[in-house]
Parts: C-alpha cells; sequence; structure tokens
C-alpha cells in the first residue's frame, strides 16, 4: 500500500471516532433531556408517552418564550448576551446532532412525528428527514443571526 491509502484508511478511523463521540454526546444530551421530562411530568398518567406529548406540546414554547426574554430585556442587558450565548450552541447542537429535544420526544413516544410537521404540511412540502433538517436549521440559523446582530447593533451603535 502507498501513503495516500494509508492516510485515506486513517482518515477514516478518525472519521469513525468522531461520529462515535459526538453521536454519544448527542445521546448523553437526549437521555438528560427525557430524565429532566419524567421528573417535571411525574404526575401524568400514561408514563412515557404522555411525558413525550408533554414536551412536544412545551418544545414551541419554550422557544417562544426565550426569544421573547431577549427581547424584552433592554439594550445593553448580560441576560441578552446569556441567551446568546445559549442560543449559539443550541444552535451547534442543531448544525451536528440535530434537535435534542425532538429527538427525545420521539424516544418517549415512539412517534417519528416533529414539531416541524404540521408546518410543512401546511407550506406543501413533503415531510421527511431532508425537509425537516432543513426547515429547522434555517429558522434557528436565522433566529441566532437576528440574535447576534441585534447584540452587535446593541453594543456598537450607541
Amino acid at each position: 500500500m502507498d501513503d495516500s491509502q494509508e492516510d485515506i484508511k486513517e482518515e477514516v478511523k478518525k472519521d469513525s471516532k468522531a461520529k462515535r463521540i459526538l453521536r454519544e454526546i448527542r445521546d448523553g444530551l437526549v437521555a438528560v433531556i427525557i430524565a429532566l421530562t419524567r421528573v417535571v411530568f411525574f404526575w401524568l398518567p400514561g408514563g412515557d408517552t404522555a411525558h413525550g406529548q408533554a414536551l412536544m406540546a412545551l418544545h414551541p414554547m419554550i422557544i417562544g418564550s426565550v426569544i421573547s426574554l431577549f427581547f424584552i430585556l433592554p439594550p445593553h442587558h448580560p441576560g441578552r448576551l446569556v441567551i446568546l450565548a445559549v442560543a449559539l450552541v443550541v444552535m451547534a447542537t442543531q448544525w451536528l446532532f440535530g434537535c435534542v429535544i425532538t429527538r427525545a420526544e420521539q424516544k418517549l413516544t415512539g412517534n417519528t412525528e416533529t414539531i416541524v410537521d404540521p408546518f410543512l404540511g401546511l407550506a406543501n412540502i413533503a415531510v421527511n428527514r431532508d425537509t425537516r433538517q432543513a426547515a429547522t436549521l434555517a429558522v434557528g440559523t436565522a433566529i441566532a443571526v437576528v440574535m447576534v446582530l441585534v447584540v452587535a447593533c446593541d453594543t456598537f451603535l450607541r
């Protein structure tokens, strides 16, 4: 074997190791979300399915309330920086793993439906993995960019 083939094999090993590490991180995040959901909704009858449905119902509200809080806070408030930092971390996890909250919902309910599906249906777009991922990343990236621009304008345009 020549050096280029050995280099390619080494790259594949590194790539698969990186994927395995990222998958373990994703699975850990999903496990934490599932555990928190079970603790918060312990009182709901119906077990994991009911817990997953409750998480699915709260998923858009959690996102909406955080975005609302970001814009309600006054300019130069440190809370805006905290929310921005968390939003950027969440956006990075979406780019790397997909939405971990949605994955937790799916594991709890045993259903493959996501919160994006009804919106894709309204737009008459086929619901599949690619369109779900594209919609989630487009909206999440747009929100993160707007937040960065707002903080930048607050900071540099006094």
